[in-house]
């Protein structure tokens, strides 16, 4: 066929071959299967082994073979979104009473210093892309600034050449079982530093949170309050560690929590919040499932400073993502007490 071509005969002899690597070789991942094939395939083709819009920057690093599995989930922002929302986030939490009204209470650089191992960017450097992540292995690892390296390094080169990835750990907001009153909610939160909820004495002397929620029974079903009480609990396990344990989820529905409740326990009638002020004062009943929500990271703002109490639905920040927050399961399941569902209350509040 050679000489066919070029009417000689090929004489020549290569002696040798250069390769040029575009990019680190990966460990040993499992086949893909079709239909990941079918989803990933088109999002590859269409990066052309360039990172230029967030969606590239979000698919890489949630799809890179050598990274694969160390990701929960990440969002993406170009510096408008970083300071449209962030910025904005930490004005606001400043231009209250209690700061004064000073918009810049937050924004002081004595304290953007560190967060979360990571510097804080500056908002001038306009072709920054902010990446705020959630590990699988929680958010700040021992191999934190290996990992980071290890990403940057490898969007250096299809990277485009003005962007600069700057990694953010997403910011955890704690939920918590909880229907006491916001400025108490604060009050009890300052005092003891981890929970809104304090602790009362029951009619035998024990010591007891002061809200829980109140499962209601229905008479029909013959099922004992320890195995609803575990069912309850996984539930909300599984509701905030693998279902909504997302970065930019914006916000979440507690009624959702009792209608996954309700749907999967069928002898449940019905769900209450309840908060005692003490053993020889009325409950107040809040009907579904109440929660306080706040941020315990003090080195980026105040104890307190965004806490709110409320149920139905509960907005996020683009970079924020909820955790159902008790010390253990023990302690979770001492906020759940289940009741017949024909008990009187002594006090209603529907908010």
């Amino acid at each position: 066929m050679y000489q066919a071509i070029f009417g000689r005969e090929q004489t020549s002899t290569v002696n040798e071959i250069k390769c040029h690597v575009l990019s680190s070789s990966t460990s040993a991942v499992r086949e893909e299967g079709v239909e990941e094939i079918r989803e990933r395939a088109p999002h590859w083709f269409k990066m052309n082994n360039r990172l230029v819009t967030k969606e590239d920057y979000e698919f890489f690093i949630m799809n890179e073979p050598s990274i694969s599995g160390v990701f929960n989930s990440v969002k993406v922002m170009n510096n408008w979104e970083y300071v449209s929302t962030f910025y904005r986030w930490l004005h606001q939490l400043g231009n209250t009473e209690k700061h004064g009204y000073n918009p810049r209470f937050y924004l002081n650089p004595a304290r953007f210093t560190k967060y979360g191992g990571a510097s804080l960017s500056d908002a001038v450097d306009s072709n920054n892309v902010y990446i705020w992540y959630i590990t699988n292995f929680g958010n700040v690892s021992e191999n934190y600034d290996q990992l980071i390296q290890r990403c940057k390094s490898m969007m250096f080169d299809i990277k485009d050449m003005c962007h600069e990835p700057v990694f953010l750990p997403a910011l955890p907001i704690n939920c918590e079982i909880s229907s006491v009153p916001q400025e108490l909610a604060e009050t009890y939160l300052q005092a003891n530093r981890t929970t809104t909820v304090p602790l009362i004495e029951d009619e035998n002397g024990n010591e007891m949170y002061a809200s829980w929620i109140e499962i209601r029974i229905n008479d029909d079903y013959s099922i004992s309050s320890y195995e609803v009480i575990e069912r309850v609990c996984s539930l909300m396990t599984y509701f905030f560690n693998v279902k909504n344990r997302h970065v930019g989820f914006g916000s979440f529905n507690t009624n959702d929590i009792v209608n996954l409740i309700m749907e999967k326990v069928p002898a449940i009638s019905d769900i209450y919040t309840v908060y005692r002020p003490g053993i020889h004062e009325s409950s107040i009943y809040t009907h579904g499932i109440s929660m306080a929500t706040f941020s315990t990271n003090t080195s980026l703002i105040n104890l307190g400073d965004d806490i709110q109490v409320k149920t139905g639905n509960i907005g996020l920040e683009p970079f924020m993502y909820p955790v159902l927050y008790t010390n253990t399961e023990e302690e979770l399941k001492k906020r759940i007490r289940v009741v017949n569902k024909n008990i009187n209350i002594l006090s209603k509040n529907n908010y």
